[in-house]
């Protein structure tokens, strides 16, 4: 009950002040945090596009370190050694 009141009474931050490189990873699956509001976060992002990614995991709901550790394990490491694909750069 006390994390779903900080959560309900918790501020949006300011994403437009944030330069910081970026990756976020969704689940297509997620019932919790939709597609829409993830790229929405990614587009608020003052960071240079170059440098804000977005991977959508294909039937991946909201635990994606449980379903899919692996591939989390390797977009992190990808996105940390810059070796990102290009294809999901965000918009």
């Amino acid at each position: 009950m006390s994390l779903c009141r900080v959560i309900s009474t918790a501020q949006v931050p300011r994403y437009e002040s944030i330069t910081a490189p970026l990756l976020l990873i969704a689940g297509s699956d997620d019932k919790t945090a939709s597609i829409e509001g993830c790229d929405a976060i990614l587009q608020a992002y003052s960071t240079i596009k170059s440098l804000k990614h977005i991977e959508v995991l294909d039937g991946i709901g909201h635990w994606h370190c449980i379903e899919a550790g692996g591939v989390v394990a390797q977009h992190i490491k990808n996105f940390v050694l810059g070796e990102n694909d290009q294809s999901y750069l965000g918009t």
